[in-house]
C-alpha cells in the first residue's frame, strides 16, 4: 500500500524545480542506463535483486521457504549469473533461502558480516558455501565497489562483539548504500536504535531511497533516520500478518516519505539517475 496523503502534488513541484535549478548536473536518460531494484514479497523478510546493465546484486534471500521463489524470479528475468549476494546479518528471515540460491545460481562474490550463528538456515547456507567452495568476504571496514557505473558502499558494525542483548544480530547488519546519478539508495537490513545511531553519526549524507530497517518496527531512531537523509521514498519488508507498526507510518506520512509495503505484492523501483519511478503489483 502507498501512503502519501497530500504530498504528491508537492513532490511533483519539488521534482521540477529541482530539475530545473540543477538541470547540468541532471543524467540523460537512455535505454542502457536503467536500474531495476525488485523488492520481493515474501513475508515478513528481505529478499532484493538489483540489476544494473548485465550486473546483478542480490541483498538477503528471505526465510527457508522463500528460495524457490527468489530462483524462480532469477530466472524468469534471465538471470544467468549473481554478481554480488549480499547478506546483512544471520536471522533466518534474511539468510533462509541462501543455500538454494547457490545450488541454483552461480555467484562470483559473497559478502558478510564476520560473526557465526548457530540458526539452522546459516549452517545450511554454510554447508552451501563450502560445497561450491566459495569464499566469502567478511567485512571489518568499508566496503566499497564500482556496480555497473553506481557506486556502492558496505558500512559494517563498528564491533562484533556479542553484547547479550536481544537484537544482537540485527545489531551486526551491513548497511549498504547505492549512489547513482543524482540519487542515492540505502537499504538498512534489520538495525536497531544502536547500529542506526552508529551509522548515522558517520554523516554519509543523503539518499532518496530508504529500505526501511526491521521490517518497519518502530524505534525512536527512525526519526532521526529520515531528518538527517532527507528521503523521499521508503519500502518496508512485511506481511499482512505482520505489518509494519502504525507508529513508524505514521512517521513516514509525516515527513512526506512515500511508502510501499511488501504485503501488498511485489515491488519494482527503476531509474535512469535523473528520474525514479516506483510500481506494484
Amino acid at each position: 500500500m502507498k501512503h502519501c496523503g497530500k504530498k504528491t502534488g508537492i513532490l511533483a513541484l519539488i521534482f521540477l524545480l529541482s530539475l530545473l535549478m540543477c538541470g547540468c548536473q541532471s543524467v540523460s536518460p537512455n535505454e542502457n542506463s536503467i536500474m531495476k531494484i525488485s523488492f520481493l514479497k515474501v513475508g515478513r523478510a528481505d529478499a532484493i535483486i538489483i540489476e544494473k546493465d548485465k550486473e546483478v546484486m542480490v541483498i538477503d534471500t528471505g526465510e527457508e521457504d522463500d528460495g524457490e521463489e527468489i530462483v524462480d524470479f532469477i530466472q524468469k528475468e534471465n538471470i544467468e549469473k549473481i554478481d554480488y549476494l549480499i547478506i546483512t546479518h544471520f536471522d533466518s528471515d534474511h539468510i533462509g533461502g541462501a543455500d538454494t540460491l547457490l545450488e541454483n545460481v552461480e555467484v562470483t562474490q559473497i559478502i558478510l558480516p564476520d560473526y557465526e550463528s548457530d540458526n539452522l538456515e546459516y549452517l545450511d547456507f554454510m554447508k552451501a558455501v563450502k560445497e561450491k567452495d566459495y569464499t566469502p568476504v567478511l567485512l571489518h571496514e568499508d566496503h566499497e565497489f564500482n556496480f555497473s557505473d553506481c557506486k556502492v558502499l558496505i558500512n559494517p558494525p563498528d564491533s562484533y562483539i556479542y553484547d547479550g542483548s536481544v537484537d544482537y544480530d540485527n545489531n551486526l547488519s551491513l548497511i549498504v548504500s547505492i549512489e547513482y546519478g543524482n540519487h542515492s539508495f540505502l537499504f538498512t537490513g534489520d538495525a536497531e536504535k544502536q547500529r542506526l545511531n552508529e551509522w548515522l553519526n558517520k554523516d554519509l549524507g543523503e539518499f532518496t531511497f530508504i529500505k526501511i530497517p526491521h521490517h518497519g518496527v518502530y524505534n525512536s531512531v527512525l526519526k532521526k533516520l529520515l531528518e538527517k537523509t532527507g528521503a523521499l521514498y521508503a519500502v518496508i519488508c512485511d506481511s499482512k500478518k505482520n505489518p509494519a507498526d502504525k507508529q513508524t507510518l505514521k512517521l513516514l506520512d509525516k515527513y512526506h516519505v512515500m511508502t510501499w509495503e511488501t504485503k501488498d505484492g511485489n515491488i519494482t523501483l527503476t531509474s535512469d539517475g535523473a528520474r525514479i519511478e516506483i510500481s506494484q503489483r
